[in-house]
């Protein structure tokens, strides 16, 4: 099995469409590892602040079929490609054996990168957790995400 580090963002509808991309990927690949969830300023274009995180699974995909399955979400929620307005962004952003390969520095985003880091320290079990500013996102299931890193599992997360 492959471990996958996706980066997620939304500027758009923000918080709802976080939790979708969330319910798909555990849909598919059911337990995930979700960061903190943060909001940044849109890079390069005067456009909506982001809310971005970064989530971590197992799959026996292959790189290319992971980002095919991904793009399709994407467009499956509203995504036009070139446009300012982001209803759902899922990149892959490091495909590793364990988490001690992961390379934090060669993640261009750098939003992205104390997410990681906060990620590969719970699998560690260093149990640094990088301070970053963070936003809370309550799911229907009543449980708040978003704070610190969070492994959910089946059917934890739904859409109101």
């Amino acid at each position: 099995m492959t471990l996958y580090y996706l980066g997620l963002g939304s500027n758009q509808d923000a918080e709802i469409n976080m939790q979708r991309m969330l319910v798909l990927l555990q849909k598919r690949f059911d337990e995930l590892l979700v960061s903190s969830v943060v909001r940044t300023e849109a890079e390069g274009c005067a456009a909506a602040d982001y809310l971005n995180a970064v989530v971590c699974f197992k799959s026996d995909l292959s790189r290319v079929q992971l980002n095919q399955w991904c793009k399709q979400q994407e467009d499956a929620l509203g995504r036009k490609r070139g446009s300012l307005v982001c209803h759902a962004d899922m990149d892959i952003l490091q495909v590793v054996k364990r988490p001690l390969d992961v390379s934090v520095s060669s993640i261009k985003e750098v939003f992205f990168q104390p997410l990681l880091k906060q990620l590969v320290s719970v699998q560690s079990g260093a149990g640094f957790i990088p301070q970053v500013e963070t936003i809370s996102i309550k799911l229907a299931t009543g449980e708040e995400l978003g704070v610190k890193p969070q492994l959910i599992k089946a059917n934890a997360v739904e859409v109101a």
